[in-house]
């Protein structure tokens, strides 16, 4: 496959936009407590419930090598949302280097509520389109649902001895595995296979593998800094095992970065975009 054609394949849709993520220990009784995984998630019920929005960053990097082609992935993107009303914003650049052909591409998101439909615009190569869907609480998962579905796993994390700091913040760090189904419903299908760049080949096995996750946590404000995903061991060993050992995974990284909360304010498609897409 070209890098062209990879790019073309760029899925944009909402599940990049409602990450919004939860990991923290709040409030002056629990400074007293041993901290525990179990503490901070405990502090991410009660502190997330008061955020209202988020920024944040995401990266994605992605290296595939097999007998013929060396394919190099990369893709950042600024991210805001805000839980009510539910709505998303991104912008950012994927680029797709394929031997030593480059390929590359501006990219933005718009998600927003429109009546009873939940409706993405999306731009690539200057080109807007627009997809909706039922606009329901099934329809795409929260931060929340995530840590309350993946809870046992969490708590079963180990806390970092020391302290790491993320954007210049000092942070807790909390790490191990989780199942791949859980984790997909969280980041979605499509932040997994960076946006259509990357083909999984086998999802169901996907969803069965343990895969490792890092959460660091603000320390004074008590609320998620950023979330690490390294799939690389995981998706060796899949592609391996589906190609013959044709095909191999020197990394695959996913690093989300929250920048803030409640900094955003309305998000609102603009009328530039709304007549591109209505012609």
């Amino acid at each position: 496959m070209t890098g062209k054609k990879r790019m073309r394949r760029l899925a944009l849709t909402g599940a990049l936009l409602m990450l919004c993520t939860n990991t923290a220990a709040g409030c002056r009784q629990q400074e007293k407590q041993e901290v525990t995984p179990e503490v901070l998630m405990d502090a991410v019920d009660k502190n997330m419930k008061e955020v209202n929005s988020a920024s944040s960053s995401l990266e994605i990097e992605v290296e595939l090598e097999d007998v013929l082609d060396h394919t190099r992935i990369r893709m950042d993107m600024d991210m805001e949302n805000t839980v009510s009303p539910r709505a998303g914003h991104a912008k950012g650049r994927a680029e797709v280097k394929l031997n030593d052909n480059l390929v590359s591409s501006n990219m933005e998101i718009y998600q927003v509520e429109e009546g009873d439909k939940y409706v993405t615009y999306s731009s690539l190569y200057e080109q807007w389109s627009r997809t909706e869907s039922e606009n329901s609480s099934s329809s795409s998962g929260t931060e929340t649902d995530f840590f309350q579905s993946a809870r046992a796993e969490i708590e079963d994390f180990t806390l970092a001895k020391q302290p790491v700091k993320v954007r210049e913040k000092t942070c807790y760090e909390i790490y191990g595995d989780m199942q791949g189904k859980k984790l997909m419903d969280f980041l979605g299908e499509e932040m997994i296979q960076a946006y259509g760049l990357v083909d999984l080949l086998d999802q169901d096995a996907l969803d069965t593998l343990e895969i490792p996750v890092t959460v660091d946590i603000y320390k004074k404000e008590k609320l998620p800094a950023r979330i690490i995903v390294d799939m690389t061991d995981v998706m060796d060993e899949l592609y391996q095992s589906v190609t013959g050992k044709q095909l191999m995974c020197n990394f695959y990284n996913i690093e989300l970065v929250y920048n803030g909360y409640d900094n955003v304010g309305q998000i609102q498609v603009p009328e530039d975009v709304k007549q591109a897409v209505n012609g």
